[in-house]
């Protein structure tokens, strides 16, 4: 009877029945070499199916080489930009740490502001931006805060979007609609602290908070104080700006021409006001900064540059903070 001379634990052949289970219809002249019994063609049937598989397999491994050296100086290249970015990095960490010293203090301040920032009209996102560039690249002695009803500030730009995109909704019909403010106020904290330490660890002390608010249907902006006692100090901010008149002319002519701000409303619509919102600049704009075209960005952009060069922030926070002060000394 036929013995092979090596075993087949010595070369690792693939068991017969398992290697029958596995012949394809070309391997027919393999199965014909098996279906004699005799042992010799048997093994030579196993050999020739095994250098088969083999050499299948070593094509596979040669292309598995290549991928993986391919991989490897991939990963060699990025592990190299990683090393350069890390260096960069450190760089820029060092770089940043004046700056770090400025803004950190202020961090708190602006987290989760961004989206609510989103939603204020135009006039008040102009407010809000320049107060908070005071305060964070002047120190300025003041700290502003968005407040007031979210969902309804949501559901009112949805409202405006759908009505830009199918065309005005009725005018306001009663008195009360034209006083109706929008959903989200500024909270103007103004400090004793004229400038603020970055590094001072010591909460600031609050002479006086004012409230911007703005009123889509007559499209100016107000100001009145939480504690009702101090709004004599804005009537007398500035000379000849009491909040009695209209700071635009065309608003008198509501009603017939009839039309006049209401002097029973705390809130009054200063000139000043108006100032800090941009409207004596802000040429015809969506009602909400967010939806500003490219040209319309660059016509408020414009404008601001104008007003951080006047410093029109920093004086009516210094206005502010010597009328409280002022009238504390006379009690």
């Amino acid at each position: 009877a036929f013995a092979s001379a090596v075993h087949d634990d010595q070369v690792a052949l693939m068991p017969l029945p398992e290697m029958l289970a596995s012949l394809t219809d070309e391997d027919k002249v393999l199965r014909e070499m098996v279906e004699k019994g005799n042992e010799h063609e048997i093994m030579k049937a196993r050999l020739k199916h095994e250098n088969k598989l083999r050499k299948i397999f070593v094509h596979q491994l040669t292309g598995l080489k290549q991928t993986k050296s391919v991989l490897e100086a991939a990963v060699t290249a990025q592990r190299t930009t990683l090393t350069d970015l890390q260096t960069q990095l450190r760089t820029v960490e060092s770089t940043a740490k004046p700056l770090q010293l400025v803004l950190g203090p202020t961090a708190p301040m602006r987290a989760g502001a961004s989206h609510a920032a989103n939603l204020l009209p135009t006039p008040l996102y102009i407010c809000y931006s320049q107060l908070v560039a005071a305060r964070e690249a002047l120190n300025a002695g003041c700290t502003t805060t968005i407040s007031g009803n979210l969902e309804e500030a949501e559901s009112y730009a949805n409202a405006q979007a759908c009505e830009a995109a199918q065309g005005p909704n009725a005018q306001p019909t009663t008195l009360e609609d034209l006083y109706k403010a929008h959903p989200l106020n500024l909270e103007l904290r103004v400090h004793k602290e004229a400038t603020l330490s970055a590094t001072s660890t010591k909460p600031p002390t609050t002479l006086l908070i004012v409230l911007l608010q703005y009123l889509p249907a007559l499209k100016v902006v107000t100001a009145t104080c939480p504690n009702l006692a101090d709004n004599h100090l804005l009537k007398g901010l500035f000379p000849g700006d009491d909040g009695s008149g209209m700071p635009l002319e065309a608003l008198s002519q509501l009603n017939s021409g009839t039309f006049r701000f209401s002097s029973s409303r705390q809130a009054r619509p200063f000139r000043w006001c108006q100032h800090l919102g941009g409207l004596d600049f802000v040429p015809t704009l969506p009602v909400l900064a967010s939806q500003l075209p490219s040209d319309g960005q660059e016509a408020v952009l414009a404008g601001l540059e104008g007003y951080r060069t006047q410093q029109r922030v920093l004086a009516v926070v210094q206005r502010l903070r010597e009328a409280k002060v002022g009238d504390a000394s006379l009690m």
